[in-house]
């Protein structure tokens, strides 16, 4: 129970005087009891005052009224918050490369998509697995872009994620300005929960005034968790077109896992490898659970008005009052 208005309860204070005054006023010089003649006792002149006590109760009710009481029921809730995700995909020329089974002939590549074809394929379906969240997109080769910023609006950052080319940007792998800008993003979201997901294939090689750790690090202090995704394998061929059509040859440079688990480690995530186009999947469903949906127990108040019982036992009261003082309770001065 609460008052929306305690302070009109107040007006008791006059209502108090009013009845205090009424009930020390002198009775009646003669009281008529229209069912048993003249009363007897001081039992029937107390019967007499009950219009009196009526109008008292009466003005008691309007003045509670007034204060608007109200009973509140408490109702418990759950609510799923959102997490804002931002997705730093390299789009270096290395991602361009295929990765096949250990052991399998060069050309067999044609038949399997590269390593961006991959990562698009599965970010589609990590959007559509998580329609509450909201999601932005940079993507990086030399120099970080930011392709989409944080939206609702899934099927616009898709149709972003589909239009990246591994020729858009200066060939390279700057780690750290991907990882510094997608945290600026995400530093600006008022959400309680933010992640950045570096997914990368290559080996850093754009020099920075500090490491990618320090970056992850740094966005770890702002409330940005960092995840990552090492992209391909050691049995990895790049198409490269020649004279005689596409050859497919080797793969020179490999993942760096140890500056890669690094990363993670500093933003406070976990790193995950991405080794072929199943494992891509498994690694993409790793994240995912790891950023599960947050579950807020939620607590409401519901008010109930009481008013308007209050107003109708005041009339109520009245209306008594009234009757009984020009029929039962009749006095004449």
């Amino acid at each position: 129970m609460r008052l929306v208005s305690p302070w009109l309860l107040l007006l008791a204070l006059p209502l108090l005087l009013a009845a205090w005054a009424a009930w020390r006023r002198p009775p009646a010089a003669l009281l008529i009891a229209t069912s048993s003649g003249l009363p007897r006792s001081r039992q029937t002149a107390l019967l007499h005052r009950l219009p009196l006590l009526l109008e008292i109760l009466a003005g008691a009710l309007l003045v509670l009224a007034l204060a608007r009481p109200q009973w509140l029921d408490t109702l418990r809730s759950e609510e799923r918050q959102a997490v804002d995700v931002m997705l730093v995909l390299d789009v270096s020329g290395s991602m361009d490369a295929i990765d096949i089974p250990a052991g399998a002939d060069p050309s067999a590549a044609a038949d399997h998509p590269d390593r961006l074809a991959c990562a698009q394929r599965e970010l589609q379906r990590f959007l559509q697995a998580r329609p509450q969240d909201r999601f932005g997109l940079v993507a990086f080769a030399r120099r970080p872009y930011p392709a989409c910023p944080l939206t609702f609006d899934h099927d616009l950052l898709g149709a972003r994620l589909d239009d990246l080319r591994t020729d858009l940007l200066d060939d390279g792998t700057g780690l750290t300005a991907a990882i510094a800008l997608g945290a600026q993003h995400l530093r600006a979201s008022p959400s309680p929960h933010r992640v950045l997901i570096l997914f990368t294939d290559g080996r850093d090689n754009v020099p920075a005034e500090q490491s990618p750790a320090d970056a992850a690090q740094l966005a770890a202090r702002g409330g940005v968790t960092t995840h990552v995704v090492g992209i391909g394998s050691a049995n990895a061929v790049l198409p490269t077109q020649t004279p005689a059509g596409i050859q497919y040859r080797p793969l020179e440079t490999a993942v760096d896992v140890v500056r890669l688990q690094a990363i993670a480690t500093a933003g406070g995530g976990v790193f995950v490898r991405a080794e072929a186009p199943d494992t891509f999947a498994a690694a993409v469903r790793q994240i995912e659970n790891t950023e599960k949906a947050r579950i807020a127990q939620v607590q409401r108040e519901r008010p109930t008005e009481v008013f308007p019982a209050l107003g109708v036992a005041a009339l109520l009261s009245l209306t008594a009052a009234f009757v009984l003082a020009r029929t039962t309770c009749l006095t004449l001065p």
